[in-house]
């Protein structure tokens, strides 16, 4: 199921909407007064609906079922990127309480929600932005650069916050957000968690890793719930802070077994070129490309500088672990330096072994990171 609760919102929209998202994390903890300043805490036709991150100064990301007039698939109904109107949200930042005490309150001028939010694309493209009335106080957090795709492999244990329930079962949510660390899964672990079908009953939806990821532990016990939709997926950065990754959207109850989170997968594929279509200042840069380091040779020299007296028997020279070229006699005698045509990419490792006439190995290492070369040389038997 979408992670929603069935509230009201107005007389004048019953008969048009399905009821009012809210959120929730199961297993986790309160969030400390002062921190998570841009998670945003939505109000759908005065009841709590959704959460949401503040991803540029006046636009705050949350989730498809969050925004669209017709809902969800994974309770029934057709997704469609026809939205509820504005008027009818509110939405608080910068406070950690439900009551949106202390907080930056905003009223919403635009609601934009992803253009292929269908029935033919299942329960994916879960993503809606929310264009705030002014611009919030509030430093945003972007979505991590496609660069960054390091910080959120399997297995990396990212951060999850909301507001709303701590049970599946529960009727009412805690009076403070919640956080909660969960790792994040393999591609194929989500697949076989979520085969296929559409049908609540069963699986709540069908994984799609083009624009979903998921999270949890194997043995469940901690994960988002109902209404945390369009709550952030957050890791940690290469270059030190934190970034948003993803954006609950659906999973089969809360913290069961073998049943992880789903969220919207944002930091590449196709929501991404969404967001970046509507709100290009989302989006956080990749770092200077290669082109715009030194130039490299097209071919690289690495002096040996043996012993005086010494030769080099032999000579490998490896791309990372694959074998370019072997000297061996008469040739390698000869040798000085050893040349290597350069990679036509900017992150290589060039590994140069060389066997000499003294019965002794030298080992040559180039590691080129973007801009940066580290080479280091050792020497032994």
């Amino acid at each position: 199921m979408s992670r929603r609760f069935v509230l009201c919102l107005t007389l004048l929209l019953a008969s048009l909407l399905p009821g009012a998202p809210a959120g929730a994390v199961v297993g986790g903890k309160p969030v400390p007064p002062g921190q998570l300043p841009f998670v945003a805490n939505v109000t759908i036709g005065g009841s709590f609906g959704c959460t949401g991150t503040l991803v540029a100064p006046q636009w705050v990301l949350t989730a498809g079922h969050c925004g669209s007039l017709t809902g969800s698939l994974s309770e029934g109904l057709l997704p469609s990127p026809a939205p509820l109107p504005a008027s009818a949200y509110a939405l608080t930042l910068n406070t950690v309480y439900a009551s949106g005490q202390g907080g930056e309150h905003h009223t919403v001028r635009q609601v934009r929600v992803d253009t292929d939010y269908v029935p033919t694309n299942g329960v994916g493209n879960d993503v809606t932005l929310l264009e705030l009335d002014r611009p919030s106080q509030i430093t945003p957090l972007r979505i991590v650069a496609p660069s960054a795709r390091s910080s959120w492999l399997p297995g990396v244990l990212s951060t999850v916050a909301g507001f709303g329930t701590t049970a599946q079962d529960a009727s009412a949510p805690p009076p403070q957000m919640q956080v909660a660390r969960v790792p994040i899964q393999s591609d194929a672990y989500c697949a076989k968690a979520y085969p296929g079908g559409l049908s609540t009953a069963v699986d709540d939806g069908s994984f799609d890793a083009r624009t979903m990821l998921c999270a949890g532990y194997p043995q469940g016990g901690t994960d988002t719930c109902q209404g945390d939709s369009g709550g952030p997926l957050l890791v940690s950065r290469p270059g030190g802070g934190i970034g948003l990754v993803a954006a609950t959207s659906f999973g089969n109850g809360c913290a069961k077994p073998g049943k992880p989170g789903v969220y919207a997968r944002l930091a590449e594929g196709p929501i991404r070129r969404f967001v970046q279509s509507v709100v290009p200042s989302a989006l956080a840069p990749d770092p200077p490309s290669g082109r715009s380091c030194p130039r490299l040779p097209e071919r690289l020299s690495f002096p040996l500088r043996l012993a005086r007296g010494t030769r080099a028997t032999r000579v490998r020279v490896y791309l990372g672990a694959r074998l370019l070229r072997s000297y061996a006699g008469a040739g390698a005698r000869r040798l000085r330096a050893v040349g290597v045509r350069r990679p036509h990419h900017s992150r290589f490792t060039i590994t140069i072994r060389v066997r000499t006439s003294a019965h002794r190995t030298v080992v040559i290492v180039d590691r080129y990171t973007g801009c940066r070369e580290v080479r280091t040389r050792r020497e032994g038997k």
